[in-house]
């Protein structure tokens, strides 16, 4: 359960080599998933966090990361416009599939 709750989760951001998307889970799965997650415990939830984020930073890091071109100061403006158009998308397409008790705070 917890390996599948877990693929669920990172196929909402393209999959593991799954063609499930977020558009093919059923209505209310975020719900139903978040629950299972929480009975699981809090080792689990940090996890499919954890995951999510990975997979959701793969991009800055094929980009920005050394020795690449763009990996310097001077691109710091381009990192926050990346930055700032991947959490515009998270809201967009992803938010409503994890729980308001999930968030963690800022600062």
């Amino acid at each position: 359960l917890k390996q599948q709750i877990l693929d669920d989760y990172m196929c909402l951001h393209g999959g593991i080599g799954s063609a499930t998307r977020l558009e093919q889970l059923p209505e209310g799965w975020g719900t139903a998933a978040a629950k299972c997650v929480d009975a699981i415990g809090p080792g689990m939830k940090r996890e499919v966090v954890t995951q999510f984020c990975l997979r959701l930073l793969e991009g800055y890091k094929d980009i920005f990361q050394p020795p690449k071109e763009a990996s310097g100061l001077e691109t710091a403006e381009r990192r926050f416009a990346w930055l700032k158009r991947t959490l515009r998308e998270y809201d967009d397409k992803y938010k409503s599939q994890f729980p308001e008790s999930w968030r963690g705070p800022c600062g």
